[in-house]
């Protein structure tokens, strides 16, 4: 397990000062340890404590799913490969970790989670090592552990990102909803929208395997309904004609049985498809003026937001003129149509005669004429 600096600062405060804290990395299949770092001052405030150098007579290589050496500032290697790899450059075979690292600056190896917990979430690669460390970094101090999954739910037929927190020995679980806002405001600010996990949720211990690791499919599953997903906000009920429709169709396209007023539709496991699906819906529900576009439904995700976009972009319809079943019309002879039509030099597969009728049907006059 990754050592983060909470645990360091403790450490610090309990030993003493001659004391030297050492990280050490090892795959437990053949070793104790690979790499070290001998602990600093400047690790307390990293996000992420680097895991050294190797060991003598130790090798580490960071390399893609080629086995090649990956470049500076390379991220997001997938596994695809077997535990024991044949490396070319070296005529060696070595044992794969799976875990996923990097080089820093002074060339030490930084361990940056699991490659097995890198995830696909509405067509982007996500770390959720990288979404765990942020949620920690909201309040060091009363998060003890977190954990975000990736969660299918059978009724939404979405995925999810779900943060699973577990708060530090000296606070109180009354807390949880202020620490849960918090976090999620943090995450909102600090990661790209598609990362912020949907719920947060607080756990008083995580369910751990055989090896003492804590074991993510056993993870409480939880209701993803509009009072879940915005526990963090008062739901405020639709009012107006156009609000209820509006809710009405985010229900049918997220799978859902409620809608809050403030709800994201990205948030709700909306994506890029759903909501081109929506405009459609809006535009096929409503009469729009061509002013509004797929960017300004893209750009103001809340029901609040399309509420007004709404309203703002329909089309004033004017009144149509009533025709009293006995008012005639003017009869336009076909002497008019040939005055008004263009002749062309060839003619011959044109249609003799083109009329657009542009009045309401006139049952009455339409059974007299057939009865000649």
């Amino acid at each position: 397990e990754a050592i983060v600096p909470r645990t360091i600062a403790k450490l610090a405060v309990n030993l003493s000062s001659n004391v030297r804290i050492y990280n050490l990395y090892g795959p437990a299949e053949c070793t104790i340890a690979s790499t070290y770092h001998m602990v600093n001052e400047k690790d307390l405030n990293a996000s992420l404590i680097p895991i050294g150098y190797p060991l003598p007579n130790y090798q580490c290589y960071i390399l893609d799913q080629y086995l090649q050496p990956v470049k500076i500032s390379y991220l997001s290697n997938e596994l695809t490969a077997e535990a024991l790899v044949h490396l070319p450059n070296i005529n060696a075979k070595c044992y794969k970790t799976g875990d996923l690292g990097k080089y820093d600056a002074n060339g030490e190896i930084v361990y940056c989670g699991r490659t097995d917990f890198q995830v696909k979430l509405r067509g982007q690669r996500i770390e959720l090592g990288e979404i765990e460390n942020v949620i920690v970094k909201s309040s060091s101090s009363q998060i003890s552990n977190c954990v975000v999954n990736k969660v299918h739910d059978d009724k939404t037929k979405q995925d999810y990102l779900i943060a699973y927190i577990q708060m530090a020995a000296n606070n109180a679980m009354n807390e949880g909803d202020k620490l849960k806002s918090q976090a999620k405001l943090y995450c909102q600010t600090h990661l790209p929208l598609y990362m912020v996990p949907t719920m947060f949720t607080i756990l008083d211990k995580f369910p751990l395997n055989s090896n003492g690791k804590i074991d993510r499919k056993l993870l409480p599953k939880l209701d993803f309904t509009a009072a879940n997903m915005n526990d963090d906000m008062t739901i405020t009920e639709p009012k107006t004609d156009v609000e209820r429709e509006i809710c009405n169709l985010w229900c049918k396209i997220l799978c859902l049985d409620k809608i809050s007023m403030q709800q994201n539709f990205f948030a709700s496991g909306g994506t890029s498809l759903s909501i081109i699906q929506l405009f459609h819906c809006y535009q096929a529900n409503f009469t729009l003026n061509k002013h509004l576009s797929i960017s300004d439904i893209f750009q103001h995700p809340t029901v609040e937001e399309h509420v007004q976009l709404i309203n703002n972009n329909l089309k004033q319809q004017k009144p149509e003129r009533y025709h009293k079943p006995w008012e005639t019309h003017k009869i336009i002879t076909g002497t008019d149509t040939i005055n008004h039509a263009t002749v062309t030099s060839s003619s011959a597969y044109n249609p003799s005669l083109l009329e657009s009728v542009t009045t309401n049907l006139q049952q009455f006059a339409l059974t007299v004429s057939a009865s000649y």
